[in-house]
């Protein structure tokens, strides 16, 4: 068996669905998630493991999970888990939705078509619509779409008769692509000692805010998750969190973004050290009206450059005419610096 399958709907509103996903990171370093809560499902590929392995696999993560849940000290039931075996990721997804909560399904390696024969078409990983076209041609299950000849798919369903025909004889299907973590910037400052004052702490904030600022300045990004870490120096270490509404680049705006959170964090005693971490976004275009009525056009620009001034900083220039009649065009035109008033 190479991928485990594991369904736990309905998930809890009160637990993080991360659970689940570290319970198989034990197991597998290849964890995919694929879909979300209320209907979890999450996969893991095991590797060459016998079909017995597995069942003890999934075995103790179901005692993991429960575990978990335990510690979590709140009235939240045991989460029924439907697991799903296969040598393939779609077929192990198939079968885990087939399980019966708290069971297990097995398909083995050569055998995906013969399973998948009396499994009924609605369960097929397709569009809405395509299943409802399938169905008025009295395909009811996925035997008798694969009992169709390839050539009758493709004129009738064009490129996705190909797919159709490959996935009903349980033929191997391309992965998702992985998951990638959001791309993230991180600065930090050491003091010198344990320092305890707040004016010492707030200085060193509006001076890693500003190197941040320069750095998103230059790759053209904007800060969206702020993370600040304080390393204490009796205590172990505090962290806050904030996620913006709209991704910012401007260093003032930064720097009252990271002392509130120094704030928010109450440090109990002194600061040795602070991280800060920003999950960044590509700075994204604003589209206004092109010509606007004359007497609104002041104002418009002045709501335009305020709104791009945050995330544009350094970027934003001022033209002037210094002498619009002379010979050249590099003559006529100045540009500076704009500067925020």
């Amino acid at each position: 068996m190479s991928w485990l399958v594991v369904r736990a709907a309905p998930w809890p509103r009160t637990v993080p669905s991360a659970l689940l996903r570290r319970a198989l990171e034990r197991w597998s370093p290849c964890v995919r998630a694929l879909a979300p809560p209320p209907d979890l499902a999450v996969a893991a590929d095991l590797g060459r493991v016998s079909e017995h392995r597995a069942r003890e696999i999934i075995r103790v993560i179901r005692d993991q999970l429960t575990h978990d849940l335990r510690d979590r000290r709140t009235d939240t039931p045991s989460v029924p888990l439907a697991c799903g075996l296969g040598a393939q990721l779609t077929i192990a997804e198939l079968a885990a939705q087939a399980a019966e909560p708290g069971g297990i399904v097995v398909v083995p390696p050569g055998q995906e078509a013969l399973w998948l024969a009396p499994q009924p078409i609605a369960r097929l990983p397709l569009e809405p619509a395509l299943i409802a076209r399938l169905r008025q041609f009295g395909l009811g299950t996925v035997g008798a779409l694969a009992a169709l000849p390839l050539d009758a798919l493709e004129a009738q369903f064009g490129a996705a008769g190909r797919h159709l025909h490959a996935l009903a004889n349980g033929q191997p299907q391309p992965l998702p692509p992985a998951e990638t973590d959001p791309p993230c910037l991180r600065l930090g400052w050491r003091f010198a000692g344990s320092v305890i004052d707040q004016p010492s702490v707030d200085a060193a904030l509006d001076r890693v805010a500003r190197r941040l600022a320069a750095r998103l300045a230059r790759t053209g990004q904007a800060a969206r998750h702020i993370t600040l870490t304080l390393d204490l120096a009796d205590a172990p270490p505090r962290q806050a969190a904030h996620v913006l509404t709209e991704p910012t680049s401007d260093p003032r705006h930064l720097s009252a973004l990271l002392r509130a959170l120094a704030r928010d964090a109450d440090v109990p005693c002194g600061v040795e050290r602070l991280v800060v971490t920003a999950e960044l976004a590509p700075v994204q275009a604003v589209q206004h009206e092109l010509f606007p009525q004359p007497p609104a056009r002041a104002a418009q620009l002045e709501a335009l450059i305020s709104h791009l001034a945050p995330r544009l900083t350094a970027h934003l220039v001022h033209t002037a005419l210094p002498s619009p009649h002379a010979p050249c065009l590099e003559q006529r035109v100045a540009f500076t610096p704009w500067v925020q008033p």
